[in-house]
């Protein structure tokens, strides 16, 4: 009895005292999973101040063929996209385009327009060995814009980043044929030809991603043989920051 009496104070200031309440901090999220790099040259804009890069080599037909392009995002989901072309290191063209990225995705797929403009040149092919002005070649020696739709997949981090493009592409001016042995450039829009493609990017990290592609570009209003377009394909490496 006296060890009651005892304790029971020190038990009467204990409950006396304001219960203290530990908070246990909650257990964290589940972690999502990795969302895919975005390709470099894809349909999503860069941000604002953002750059993409990207270089790349192939055969178009059975011409060596090179391409340099730079895009930089100015904001609002626009781009600014120029580039450089080559064929065997004697035709040389030049490409501008503005892209925008429209504000709808779903399931992965981001879709874009660009609107383009370019101009090639065949001048600096030596003609004197063959005896063909190449400079006075329809094709290969023209202005030209055109308007492409462009659509990217965004897969797991682990595949490959597919984008899809196409667009028809009206000359503008070029060399013309006003008499048997006569030639003027002239500025005369229409309708030339139409360029599908496909490009397989892997964005593995900021440093460089690897990509391949293959185009085939429809001659409107011409046959082609045997396959009826003209193929191209490419290997490249690209660059986004």
């Amino acid at each position: 009895m006296t060890s009651v009496l005892l304790v029971s104070p020190f038990l009467l200031a204990a409950a006396a005292l304001p219960a203290t309440v530990v908070d246990t901090p909650p257990p964290p999220p589940p972690s999502e999973p990795a969302s895919p790099l975005v390709p470099a040259l894809g349909a999503a804009a860069p941000t604002r101040g953002g750059i993409a890069l990207a270089v790349a080599g192939g055969l178009a037909a059975v011409v060596p063929y090179g391409k340099a392009t730079a895009r930089w995002g100015i904001g609002g989901g626009l781009a600014l996209e120029g580039g450089y072309r080559t064929f065997a290191l004697v035709g040389h063209g030049g490409d501008l385009g503005v892209l925008y990225q429209i504000p709808w995705r779903r399931r992965g797929l981001v879709i874009a327009v660009m609107a383009r403009t370019s101009y090639t040149t065949l001048a600096l092919v030596p003609g004197e060995a063959t005896g063909i002005a190449f400079s006075e070649a329809p094709l290969g020696n023209d202005w030209s814009a055109g308007m492409d739709l462009i659509a990217t997949w965004l897969r797991a981090p682990s595949r490959a980043q597919l984008t899809f493009y196409a667009g028809p592409t009206i000359r503008l001016a070029g060399p013309e044929a006003v008499a048997p042995e006569a030639v003027e450039r002239r500025f005369a829009p229409e309708l030339r030809s139409a360029l599908v493609g496909v490009r397989a990017e892997w964005p593995r990290s900021s440093a460089g991603r690897p990509f391949l592609g293959f185009e085939a570009l429809v001659l409107l209003g011409t046959e082609i043989r045997p396959l009826g377009f003209l193929p191209a394909a490419i290997a490249g490496w690209a660059w986004r920051w």
